[in-house]
């Protein structure tokens, strides 16, 4: 029993804390109207990384961990008729899993977004949007990084071997313990 329990918590404390393909990975910016900033940024939830500032009004870039872009419109309240002017985004540590794919997923408040506006390389996301694009205060649109799916890991030859002569050595305490109990014939 004290096995089962012991098993069942370290999966609970490995399943506890997600990480995303992003989690902690450090992305340059280039490009667009105005200069973004900061030209680098570390991915973390709940953080927007990157702004594109116009004075009054400016465009927010929130990467989340996994994958997930969201770009809002932050304004005085006016329609703009916007561009996000060729804003490429790149991993600069080499580090991430290879970009397979750049999805518009949805928009609120603007017009003249297409799924031919956005663009990737294996390690980049470009968003292209051209000025005929009219955004309302507020308005933002969703996008997602598709990740290339890692290879199932092979265990190493030295674990295997470890993992057999564990439950070798669990069969041979059982079977001790078994043979204590049952009286002898």
């Amino acid at each position: 029993m004290k096995l089962c329990n012991l098993v069942a918590i370290g999966l609970l404390a490995a399943n506890s804390a997600f990480a995303g393909p992003l989690t902690g990975q450090t992305l340059g910016a280039s490009g667009g109207i105005l200069p973004i900033t900061p030209s680098t940024a570390v991915v973390a939830d709940a953080t927007v990384e990157f702004v594109e500032d116009f004075s009054f009004d400016r465009f927010d870039i929130d990467f989340s961990e996994s994958g997930l872009v969201v770009v809002t419109w932050v304004s005085s309240g006016r329609l703009s008729h916007g561009a996000i002017d060729n804003q490429t985004y790149t991993d600069s540590n080499s580090t991430i899993q290879a970009i397979e794919g750049f999805n518009l997923i949805s928009s609120s408040g603007v017009t003249g977004i297409a799924q031919s506006d956005l663009s990737f390389t294996t390690n980049s996301v470009t968003m292209a949007i051209g000025s005929g694009a009219i955004w309302t205060s507020g308005a933002s649109f969703t996008a997602q990084i598709v990740f290339a799916e890692d290879p199932a890991p092979v265990p190493e030859p030295a674990t295997l071997a470890m993992l057999g002569i564990g439950l070798a050595g669990i069969a041979a305490v059982r079977r001790r313990r078994v043979g204590d109990v049952l009286p002898s014939r």
